[in-house]
């Protein structure tokens, strides 16, 4: 994976990422690192895994995604991590929004982008657990209170906000803690 990493400035020194990561250091170095030939035409002879991450405009998109989120990254997003081998996939570390029970959390996320994207959203699932009533036990997100993923959890949030809000706190406490 070839990591953006919001908090610390290209060319700072950081300790080595662990799962083979490797610090990124600037977002002209990540378009060297995720560019693509300027071939216009599909190789129908390469495996597939290899046409997607070289072929498409989907790529281009989320080259430019990359760039943007290095020189503007939204607030509350620490860091990128992205697949060396299939720019499709990325791992996200954001932190918990002020003024909620998630706040002071910081939360990893798996982010999965398809062929079609961004005519296709891509999909995201929490990795850190989240008590919230539409974010399931395995971290998929569903955006719905009225069909919720986990609706013993959407029962507390419609009918006891303080006791949902005091179990989310504790989940961010417990599995949400900063290194």
């Amino acid at each position: 994976m070839t990591t953006l990493n919001k908090l610390q400035p290209p060319g700072s020194a950081s300790p080595p990422l662990s799962h083979g990561y490797q610090k990124l250091g600037d977002a002209r170095e990540a378009a060297m690192v995720l560019g693509t030939p300027r071939s216009s035409h599909i190789d129908l002879t390469r495996p597939r895994s290899l046409r997607r991450c070289t072929d498409s405009v989907a790529v281009q998109r989320i080259q430019c995604e990359l760039n943007k989120f290095w020189t503007e990254a939204p607030e509350g997003c620490r860091r990128i991590d992205v697949d060396e081998k299939d720019i499709f996939r990325w791992r996200a570390t954001i932190d918990g929004p002020p003024n909620t029970p998630y706040e002071g959390g910081i939360f990893d996320l798996e982010i999965n982008f398809d062929e079609e994207y961004p005519f296709k959203p891509p999909e995201v699932k929490f990795l850190t657990p989240v008590f919230h009533c539409n974010i399931a036990l395995g971290g998929e997100i569903y955006p719905n209170v009225d069909d919720a993923l986990m609706p013993d959890h959407a029962a507390m949030y419609k009918e006891n906000r303080k006791e949902y809000d005091s179990q989310a706190r504790r989940w961010t406490r417990r599995f949400a803690k900063p290194d």
